[in-house]
């Protein structure tokens, strides 16, 4: 932020008589030191009001910061992990499968949560000795080892399988033995998904960029 340049007193002030004291200099010192410091005071608060503006337009509509809490999304998202949300793309096209996301659970809208797509619009998902089937074909994750992948239970919401509605998405934690996910409270309408897990900037060891991972879907019915 550019100063005012400091004041100097032109020559001719020296031969002032001895009538005119010094104190008349010293008034306009004063002065112009005042007027200074109130353009700085304004500019510094222009300067504060315009960054909290950009920040709040930043967050609202691209990118916001979110902590991991809790080990729902093991071992590829750890309790006190910070994130970068990307918060336009799904502006621009549907969900992936694949894709963690931060949204508001159906059945309470004041938190969020984190969890991966793995089911899309119009697809049937069931579980079958612990492994997802998607249209009758397997959904092999090849980001989860074992026993991360092994789901404990073959019901989802107390039924054998679940055709996902229209705009609505299949969501499921990392950790699916220590995961509250769709199983239980259902499906996520796309119009309260927050946005996509972008980047991962904290802790420095861990720093990562996330990309949908490719499914190898094997064509096997699943097992009766």
């Amino acid at each position: 932020m550019e100063q005012d340049a400091e004041t100097s007193l032109p020559p001719s002030f020296t031969s002032l008589p001895a009538e005119d004291p010094a104190p008349s200099l010293t008034t306009i010192k004063t002065s112009t030191k005042s007027s200074r410091g109130k353009n700085n005071f304004w500019e510094i608060a222009q300067t504060i009001l315009f960054a909290f503006i950009l920040a709040q337009l930043i967050i609202r509509f691209l990118v916001q910061p979110h902590q991991v809490e809790g080990a729902s999304m093991e071992p590829n998202f750890h309790s006190g992990d910070f994130i970068l949300t990307d918060k336009i793309t799904y502006r621009f096209r549907p969900p992936q499968r694949g894709e963690v996301v931060i949204f508001h659970p159906p059945n309470n809208p004041k938190v969020e949560y984190i969890k991966r797509i793995i089911a899309l619009p119009g697809e049937k998902i069931s579980i079958n000795q612990g492994q997802i089937y998607i249209n009758g074909q397997k959904l092999k994750e090849e980001y989860l080892p074992r026993p991360y992948n092994i789901l404990p239970a073959d019901l989802i919401q107390g039924k054998k399988e679940l055709i996902v509605p229209p705009q609505s998405y299949f969501v499921l934690g990392d950790n699916r033995t220590s995961s509250y996910d769709s199983r239980f409270f259902g499906v996520v309408e796309k119009q309260f998904i927050s946005g996509r897990a972008l980047f991962r900037y904290w802790p420095p060891q861990r720093v990562q960029a996330f990309f949908p991972p490719h499914y190898q879907l094997q064509f096997s019915p699943a097992p009766k």
